[in-house]
Parts: structure tokens; C-alpha cells; sequence
């Protein structure tokens, strides 16, 4: 478990340089460290701890740093992408795609196949966790927003 905090700790600090490198403001780089370290603990704790297939960790990561990103968006009145694509940052799969591109230029069709599927594989259940997160936020916000008062005269159908 003390493998897993540490990478996410790791994870939260390259979130914080991202944020950073994308001139988020001073108050919007820690919530996008939070947000990447959130992510990369889901995705390590599923995968390494709990055995379950690695795109199940990948859109579970992807859904909470999601989930956060909409809740700080929510409280603070900004969009979630100043700490959504920070947070993605970590669980971008980039070594399986430079492996993938690496073994076309040097024409391993069997592993450009195998680290191209890997690296399509994540960034599709990443898109995946996203939508549904994002959805259901939205969805719940919504419904907050659109909430009957109790004492109102309004009928129930229109």
C-alpha cells in the first residue's frame, strides 16, 4: 500500500508542474494535483492491489479525477478542465504509444500491433471514466438546480 501512496504522491506533483506548464492560476494548481494524484491512486490501487484488469483502473482513475474535477468546478465556479487536464496527465499512456511508434519505424508489426492495442485499449476506457463521471455530475447538478421548493404552488405535472 506505501508503493501506492507514493506514486500517487508522485503523480500529484507531476500534476502540479502540468498545472503549471498550462498557466493555471496559483489557486488552481493544487486542486489539479489533488486531482491527478486522486486518479493515479484509483488506477494503482484496482490494478496492482485488488488484480482487476488494467482499463477497469484506468476509466475507475479516470472517473474519480473526473468526479473531483466537477466537484471543484461546482464549489469554486470554474470550469473543470483548469483541473481535469492536469490530472489526466499521470494516466496518459504515453509509454505505450511511443513503444507502438517506435516499433513501426523500426517495423515490428507484432509489437506495434500489441503497444498500439495497449495504449488505444487505455485512452478509450479513460475517455470512458470521463463520460460517465462527467455525465452523472452534470446530471446531479441538474436535478439540484432544477429541485422543486416544498412549500411551492407549482402542480407536480405540466
Amino acid at each position: 500500500m506505501q508503493t501506492v501512496l507514493w506514486t500517487s504522491f508522485w503523480a500529484a506533483l507531476a500534476s502540479a508542474f502540468c498545472a503549471i506548464v498550462f498557466n493555471a492560476g496559483k489557486y488552481d494548481i493544487l486542486p489539479g494535483a489533488i486531482a491527478g494524484g486522486i486518479g493515479w491512486f484509483f488506477y494503482k490501487f484496482l490494478f496492482v492491489y485488488l488484480k482487476i484488469a488494467e482499463p477497469i483502473g484506468f476509466m475507475c482513475g479516470a472517473a474519480a479525477l473526473t468526479l473531483f474535477s466537477e466537484i471543484w468546478a461546482y464549489v469554486g465556479k470554474k470550469p473543470a478542465t483548469v483541473c481535469l487536464l492536469p490530472g489526466l496527465f499521470p494516466l496518459v499512456p504515453g509509454y505505450s504509444m511511443f513503444v507502438a511508434v517506435h516499433a513501426v519505424v523500426t517495423h515490428n508489426a507484432e509489437l506495434a500491433g500489441k503497444a498500439g492495442y495497449s495504449a488505444l485499449i487505455a485512452a478509450g476506457s479513460i475517455a470512458l471514466g470521463m463520460a460517465v463521471a462527467a455525465s452523472t455530475a452534470r446530471l446531479f447538478i441538474m436535478v439540484k438546480k432544477h429541485k422543486k421548493p416544498e412549500n411551492s404552488k407549482l402542480p407536480d405535472k405540466i
